[in-house]
């Protein structure tokens, strides 16, 4: 009799646990709480930067044309890996900004679960795809790096990024 009571209370613990609100808001994650494994299914982040090679030469003229009083970059991301080769761009795209003298005050990144998440920026645009990669000016949303890939899909992340802040 005991052990048939220890599986109803494991059963009804599991019931209970499944029953929770699961949020579906957007959670603001740094580099750093990837890096310190702060924030689960990310295990994945520091090979592909470090894997990514950036080409230098778009990564000078990015740098010319940052402005870190003007511009500011939004990410959106989801953990594990579960875009595709496009969960890629997410670390590939961190990689330039850093490469480019961008301070990390000036890119947001958020962990998503999907398109339909809430985030800060609901009210500025919208998501379309992830991961997704925004560029503001002055606060507005001037540029979407997603559909510039989408629409020229010759082009690499520098050379979107490099058109966005034209």
């Amino acid at each position: 009799m005991r052990t048939y009571t220890k599986i109803l209370l494991i059963l009804a613990i599991i019931a209970i646990s499944a029953c929770q609100e699961i949020s579906n808001e957007a959670e603001k994650i740094t580099v750093a709480d990837i890096m310190d494994n702060k924030v689960s299914g990310f295990n994945w982040f520091g090979f592909e930067y470090s894997d990514y090679n950036i080409n230098s030469e778009l990564v000078k003229q990015i740098s010319e044309k940052y402005q870190q009083e003007l511009y500011k970059f939004i990410i959106f991301t989801t953990p594990t890996c579960s875009c595709g080769k496009e969960y890629r761009k997410f670390p590939q795209f961190v990689k330039i900004l850093d490469s480019s003298n961008v301070n990390k005050d000036n890119y947001e990144i958020y962990s998503v679960g999907d398109i339909n998440f809430s985030h800060p920026y609901e009210n500025v645009f919208t998501l379309k795809a992830i991961p997704a990669f925004m560029i503001l000016k002055n606060g507005v949303a001037i540029y979407s790096v997603n559909d510039t890939l989408l629409k020229y899909s010759s082009l690499s992340l520098e050379e979107a990024l490099l058109q966005g802040l034209k």
